[in-house]
C-alpha cells in the first residue's frame, strides 16, 4: 500500500508538461511515440493528442516545439542518394521536436535530429505561424567520359543542393545587410545558420 501510495505522490508532482496551442497546459506522465502524445494523470487515465493540437513539449527525453510537418529528408551517405534517386521517396509525413538554439528579434533558429541522427535546422521569423524547414539535398555527379571501357574508372561524388540559401534569400529581402555572397558563403551547420541571423538582426 506504502509502495502504491509513494507511486502516485511521485507521478502527481511529474515534471512532464505539455502546453497546447490554445494556451492550456497540460501535467502528467507524457508519452510521445509516433504521431500520439499520451498523458497518464494521477489516477492512471489517459489522454491522447494529435501532434496538431500541442505547442511545446517537456520531459525528460524530449523538450520542444511540436512541429507536425513534411520533412524534406537528406543523406550524405551516397548509396542512400542514389537509391532515393530511383525512387523518389525523399519527403515523409512525421513530427518533429525541435529545440530552440539561437533567439533574435527577427528570426529564431531551431534543431532536430531524425531517427538516422541526420540533423535538420528551421528558422522562425515573428510574423510566421511555425518553423519552417531549411532545406538541403544531396545529387550524384560522375566524373569521366560516358563512353567508358569496362577498365577505365569512373568517379561518382556527392554534390550538395543548398536550397535553403534561396529560402533564406526570400526571407531577409527586408535586408540590405545581408547580400547573395554572404548566404552563398554558407553551410549546413548551426554556426552557420547563427552567423547569418545575426547579420540579419542589424537591420532595422
Amino acid at each position: 500500500m506504502l509502495f502504491a501510495f509513494l507511486a502516485i505522490l511521485i507521478r502527481s508532482h511529474s515534471q512532464d508538461f505539455l502546453v497546447k496551442h490554445n494556451g492550456d497546459t497540460i501535467r502528467g506522465n507524457i508519452k510521445f511515440s509516433g504521431k500520439t502524445i499520451s498523458v497518464i494523470d494521477p489516477d492512471e487515465s489517459k489522454i491522447n493528442f494529435s501532434p496538431d493540437e500541442v505547442a511545446y513539449i517537456k520531459t525528460s527525453l524530449h523538450t520542444g516545439t511540436i512541429l507536425h510537418c513534411k520533412l524534406t529528408l537528406y543523406s550524405d551517405n551516397i548509396d542512400v542518394v542514389q537509391k532515393w534517386d530511383y525512387n523518389g521517396g525523399e519527403v515523409i509525413d512525421t513530427v518533429m521536436i525541435l529545440k530552440e538554439v539561437f533567439q533574435s528579434k527577427k528570426m529564431n533558429l531551431y534543431q532536430a535530429v531524425d531517427r538516422e541522427n541526420a540533423m535538420y535546422y528551421f528558422v522562425k521569423k515573428p510574423a510566421d505561424s511555425l518553423p519552417v524547414q531549411m532545406i538541403v539535398k544531396y545529387g550524384i555527379q560522375a566524373y569521366g567520359n560516358n563512353n567508358f571501357n569496362r577498365n577505365q574508372q569512373i568517379v561518382s561524388v556527392l554534390t550538395q543542393q543548398r536550397r535553403y540559401i534561396d529560402q533564406l534569400t526570400l526571407m531577409m529581402l527586408d535586408c540590405n545587410k545581408v547580400t547573395r555572397e554572404d548566404l552563398e558563403m554558407m553551410d549546413y551547420r548551426i554556426y552557420s545558420f547563427k552567423r547569418i541571423i545575426r547579420r540579419y538582426n542589424k537591420c532595422k
